[in-house]
């Protein structure tokens, strides 16, 4: 039990010490994921379309939050940094410990607006406006760089632990997670020796340290894998499984208008409560200032505040890899992908269809909201990693 306790210390410190301070190009910019335009966009799966920056000078629009672009973020953001199986479904053994370096190369979707609106960019890119809800990033990678410390450490009766830690190239973004693994079919030499080796794993890992997103992905996965062992020095290990990914993202409260300050503007307010004037019944509330000292021509700051509809997607994956082990080193390769389009669960109407948070006070007519829609877009990841296995 001792030898865990090291490599489990140094992990989240290790990590913590090669993030850059200052903001980096995949740093989260979620202010810029708004739109003013109450205008019907073209395209039949959106209401709104974005036209620029919100809550500024000249006309001082109120920043309404774009619903779609946070999912689709959430989305592939928590795919890219999703628990790595990076192992077979043999276990290390009765006591055995694995500790490894590994890296992960995750597609994303680059041209689409919720990367280059959602995330900081470049020096070049911010430079190109003053105002900093209107910064567009010039270009994003159609690839995310994840690494990644795990450790693993196995006990009787085939059960497994584990422990990882991740941090975002080119961001301070970090995430930590924990595993447990079970295989019950494992140690069969002989007689049914020739079934594979079977393994269920449970798994979440959690972004930390971020005061824009509370992000956690949960997974549950199934792996086969037969060892074959090659002239008595050094084995291979065929895996392959599938896996059911839950992502949970919770947007705090985002200022959409970084450059103002919500406090000097309305630094008294007070709740008033809509009722319906029939029923009398409570449908919602509203802060009101009691002291404006809004610029001229624009309602307070404190309008522009949002907060997100909360992403819940499930996403259904395949993964097949490689492990090469001689002596006490271990090299292990895999390729993950997407079997089907991610569904989105929100709060339905009465057709069924997902929506989001209402995005205006709600209107005689009825609620007026925005259609959350994700992108057929099918996510891959090669993970590659190498590592010390002590059986």
């Amino acid at each position: 039990m001792r030898r865990t306790l090291v490599p489990s210390s140094i992990l989240a410190a290790a990590l913590l010490a090669s993030v850059p301070a200052a903001a980096d190009p995949f740093d989260l910019a979620l202010n810029r994921l708004s739109f003013y335009d109450r205008t019907p966009d073209p395209s039949p799966t959106r209401d709104y379309q974005f036209v620029g920056g919100c809550g500024t000078s000249p006309d001082y629009h109120q920043c309404q939050a774009d619903h779609s672009m946070f999912a689709n973020l959430v989305n592939q953001l928590g795919g890219a940094l999703a628990p790595a199986l990076m192992a077979p479904a043999r276990t290390l053994g009765y006591n055995g410990l694995y500790f490894a370096y590994e890296h992960s190369i995750s597609g994303i979707n680059g041209d689409a607006s919720y990367w280059r609106r959602g995330t900081e960019g470049t020096q070049r890119d911010r430079m190109n406006t003053n105002n900093p809800t209107t910064v567009v990033r010039d270009t994003v990678p159609n690839q995310l760089f994840v690494s990644r410390l795990h450790v693993r450490k196995s006990f009787p009766y085939g059960f497994e632990l584990g422990m990882q830690g991740s941090w975002l190239h080119e961001s301070t973004i970090v995430a930590l997670g924990l595993d447990i693994r079970w295989a019950p079919f494992e140690g069969f030499h002989t007689g049914i020796g020739y079934l594979p080796d079977f393994a269920v794993r449970g798994a979440v890992n959690t972004v930390v340290g971020q005061q824009q997103l509370y992000l956690t992905m949960v997974s549950v996965d199934g792996s086969f894998s037969k060892q074959i062992g090659i002239a008595g020095a050094f084995t291979l290990t065929p895996f392959i499984g599938g896996q059911a990914l839950w992502i949970f993202g919770d947007s705090t409260v985002i200022d959409g208008t970084p450059l103002r300050s919500s406090y000097r503007e309305c630094p008294r307010r007070h709740v008033e409560f809509q009722r319906n004037p029939m029923t009398n019944a409570l449908e919602g509330s509203t802060l009101v200032c009691d002291v404006v000292a809004a610029p001229m021509g624009g309602g307070d700051d404190s309008r522009n505040d949002m907060v997100f509809t909360a992403a819940r997607i499930l996403r259904g994956r395949m993964f097949g890899g490689m492990r090469f082990r001689y002596g006490l080193l271990a090299i292990t390769a895999e390729f993950g992908m997407d079997l089907i389009a991610p569904s989105f669960s929100s709060e339905p109407d009465s057709a069924g269809s997902p929506l989001g948070r209402p995005i205006v006070p709600t209107p005689a007519s009825g609620p007026d909201r925005q259609r959350i829609t994700l992108d057929d877009y099918r996510q891959w990841t090669i993970s590659f990693g190498a590592g010390l296995s002590f059986h």
